[in-house]
C-alpha cells in the first residue's frame, strides 16, 4: 500500500523532514518513490507539490497523522484527514480505570487491617507444662 509519509533528513538537533510517497512495508528512511515537498519544523516553512498529493490520494494512498495535520487546511481532499485510533484511546481509558480500581481494592485492605485485630489474653502456664506452638 502506498503511503504518504515524512523522512527525517537533516544533521543532529537540526531536523528537515521531506515529505514522501513510499511503500507502507518499507522501513520510513528506505528509498522512497517520489519526493513530494519538505517541511522544516524550526522554521515552519512547507512546500510541497499539490497536484502530485492529490494524483496519488486518487490511486488510494493513505497519509501519515503528521502529514495529515500539515495539509490539513491546505489540501481539499475527503480522504485527507487525520487517523484517529480508537483502540489505544481505550487503552489509555482501561489503565486510568485499573489505576483507579487498584487504589480503591488497597484502601479497603487498609481499612480492613485497621478494623481486624487480635486480643491476646494473659494466661498463666503451669510449671513445667510445654508452651504452645504456634504454626503457620
Amino acid at each position: 500500500m502506498l503511503i504518504i509519509r515524512l523522512q527525517r533528513t537533516g544533521k543532529k538537533h537540526e531536523p528537515h523532514f521531506r515529505i514522501v510517497a513510499a511503500d507502507s512495508r518499507r522501513h520510513v528512511s528506505k528509498n522512497s518513490i517520489k519526493v513530494l515537498g519538505y517541511f522544516n519544523p524550526r522554521t515552519k516553512q512547507l512546500k510541497y507539490d499539490e497536484k502530485a498529493i492529490l494524483e496519488l490520494l486518487g490511486f488510494g494512498a493513505k497519509v501519515s497523522n503528521r502529514v495529515a495535520r500539515l495539509l490539513e487546511n491546505k489540501i481539499k481532499h475527503k480522504t485527507l484527514k487525520p487517523i484517529n485510533h480508537p483502540e489505544k484511546k481505550a487503552k489509555k481509558i482501561k489503565t486510568k480505570e485499573t489505576k483507579t480500581e487498584k487504589s480503591a481494592t488497597e484502601e479497603t485492605i487498609a481499612k480492613e487491617k485497621e478494623t481486624t485485630s487480635v486480643e491476646i489474653k494473659d494466661t498463666e502456664i503451669p510449671d513445667g507444662a510445654p508452651l504452645p506452638t504456634l504454626t503457620l
